[in-house]
């Protein structure tokens, strides 16, 4: 099966109307059958931009939703935002558990997650913002396991102009959601 980890801008589109992907990226959603990949990281990310986007009344649900919405309290309204869009994007949730390892630093013994230490090691290569870096981390971590991830789907500008170097270091091709669904992802 073909998969694509979906980065938190493309997922987050979907519900913004004024994002200039808000279109494309629900037609990718919509209509690539493809298995949808994200990780708690995304879902805490979403948490965060959720929170943010309910208290300027940015985010664009269905009237039903919407509904639903006036009935909770503000901790629900985000956890079911968060759920509806995992939901609603048909996405997996797939995480790596993290391994402990010692690093050195200046002499001493540091304990450090195996994911943090490949984000730094990525960071110095890709210049990208912590986020960022940290979901190519977990990209490539889940890669290391064995896990078949042949795209990255994203509306980030930053990574699309870092996309050629992103994809020969993850192996991983990096596509806008306009490029994956002009390509007509499906599962082979």
């Amino acid at each position: 099966m073909i998969s694509a980890y979906i980065d938190t801008s493309a997922i987050l589109a979907t519900y913004i109307p004024n994002d200039p992907h808000s279109a494309s990226c629900r037609k990718f959603f919509e209509e690539t059958e493809i298995e949808k990949l994200a990780s708690s990281l995304s879902m805490l990310e979403l948490s965060c931009i959720f929170s943010r986007l309910l208290e300027a009344n940015e985010v664009e649900v269905p009237p039903q939703i919407e509904a639903l919405l006036k009935e909770l309290s503000n901790e629900e309204n985000v956890q079911a935002l968060v759920e509806y869009a995992i939901t609603n994007c048909k996405l997996r949730i797939v995480d790596v558990d993290p391994i402990p390892m010692t690093v050195s630093l200046l002499g001493l013994p540091i304990k450090i997650s195996h994911i943090y230490l490949k984000a730094l090691e990525l960071a110095s290569k890709l210049r990208l913002k912590t986020l960022d870096t940290l979901h190519l981390a977990h990209i490539s971590c889940l890669k290391d396991e064995g896990m078949q991830i042949e795209y990255l789907i994203t509306s980030d500008k930053e990574i699309l102009a870092r996309g050629d170097q992103i994809s020969e270091v993850l192996k991983s091709r990096v596509l806008s959601s306009e490029e994956a669904f002009a390509l007509r992802i499906r599962e082979r």
